[in-house]
């Protein structure tokens, strides 16, 4: 979907990593920077992105984006600007810089695999690994919600508790967008199954709309959308699709995000293949403990892998002959890219492309629609390819939406990073 919501995490930044400013004559680096050194990391983001959509991007502004990105909690941003940094610009000092945030970024992420029952909330702020809701979201302050947004995962009591595999119905609407039938805190709920989403995500009034009043009660966080950074409060709540039942943490906007969405924290745990033919999806459960679950594959398929950047599942795609990484996201109606991202690809907007208007979380924003001539994925090739071009800075990472996809059948194999299309 075109509302992109990334998980909120926590990360620690030492500041004097920060490089030396590099303003010379562009007072907008030059006023990014004063942001950045009064600690209005949020006021310097929209002005660091306008700088990086500009033709021949420099790896400085990149770098504070991403320090900015962290300072705020928003960790899976804030490794996207530093795997740019380390992939584009790999002989700069910010690419070295870079490597090394995310390679303890990395070994702080092996270190929590320990399981542990934190008992504070400065325990949950340290990022100890979250097997079970050890105290409630609304007793935590924003940092320690992030950190337990970031650590939450299935028990061993709770994968024993769930079925091995089940099989849910679902529906396609004619944006190509994927419906479930489910249910919240007992009430039933149409949902968006939806890849590119981290979270499961609701706004107060659809809640409402069931009964259920959260109050003031969870912890605000920062979330990046469509039109920028909103604040979400984080709760627990019983989410129910098909068989499966499990009590996770949820955003809640103050305004309307769309349809709901059950996201990665939902499934993340599951193998699960879509079956457009049929119109389920079938989950499994990952093995756990030396037990292997009983689990669906075809034998006859087109394995593509893909790497998680935050819980967002980015394979490699050949865009008009060039490699670039995209967000699978089966909640995207679109392939989409942002203005720079389309430079950076030489993708030209023709002159009678069709100017639309896209929304989600953070607001709105101007988009052009029109088509390219070919996008791959390993084997996978479309030609006349519809997408939609954004005049701003979103997505962060390009979307290869349901255009590209929804054909085919699909199995995503979460313990080999693989997307598995059955031919």
């Amino acid at each position: 979907m075109l509302e992109r919501v990334f998980t909120i995490l926590m990360a620690i930044i030492v500041l004097s990593n920060a490089p030396a400013a590099k303003a010379g004559n562009d007072p907008e680096f030059e006023s990014a920077v004063k942001l950045f050194n009064q600690k209005q990391y949020s006021a310097a983001i929209p002005i660091l992105a306008k700088i990086i959509d500009r033709p021949s991007p420099k790896p400085t502004p990149i770098y504070y984006a991403g320090l900015c990105y962290q300072n705020l909690g928003i960790a899976s941003m804030a490794r996207q600007c530093y795997q740019v940094l380390a992939d584009s610009f790999p002989t700069s000092p910010e690419a070295r810089m870079s490597k090394e945030v995310l390679a303890r970024l990395q070994r702080s992420a092996n270190t929590s695999s320990k399981s542990y029952k934190p008992t504070s909330d400065a325990a949950l702020s340290e990022g100890l690994h979250v097997t079970a809701p050890a105290v409630e979201p609304g007793k935590l302050d924003a940092r320690g919600a992030t950190s337990y947004l970031r650590q939450f995962s299935m028990s061993d009591a709770e994968w024993k508790s769930l079925p091995d595999e089940a099989k849910v119905p679902f529906r396609r609407a004619t944006s190509s967008h994927l419906y479930v039938n489910g249910s919240v805190n007992g009430r039933a709920m149409e949902m968006m199954f939806d890849t590119g989403a981290e979270q499961c995500h609701f706004s107060k009034k659809q809640l409402e709309s069931l009964g259920i009043n959260i109050g003031n009660t969870g912890a605000r966080i920062p979330v990046q959308g469509v039109g920028g950074i909103s604040y979400s409060q984080m709760i627990m709540a019983d989410i129910t699709i098909g068989e499966l039942r499990r009590r996770i943490p949820v955003l809640v906007d103050e305004e309307s995000v769309g349809m709901p969405i059950v996201g990665e924290t939902f499934f993340k745990e599951f193998r699960y293949d879509i079956d457009n033919g049929g119109g389920f999806i079938r989950f499994s459960k990952k093995s756990r403990g030396g037990v292997v679950s009983k689990s669906y594959e075809s034998t006859d398929v087109i394995a593509i892998p893909y790497r998680n950047v935050g819980e967002n599942m980015v394979v490699i795609a050949k865009v008009n002959g060039r490699n670039f990484p995209m967000i699978f996201d089966t909640g995207s109606f679109a392939i989409c890219f942002s203005a720079g991202q389309a430079m950076a690809l030489g993708i030209q907007i023709p002159g009678d492309a069709k100017h639309i208007v896209t929304s989600g979380a953070g607001g709105a924003v101007g988009a052009y629609e029109f088509n390219i001539d070919r996008i791959e994925v390993g084997p996978l090739i479309k030609t006349g390819v519809r997408i939609i071009v954004n005049e701003s800075s979103s997505p962060p990472m390009p979307l290869l939406g349901q255009p590209f996809y929804s054909d085919r059948r699909f199995t995503v194999d979460t313990e080999k990073h693989l997307i598995k299309f059955v031919h």
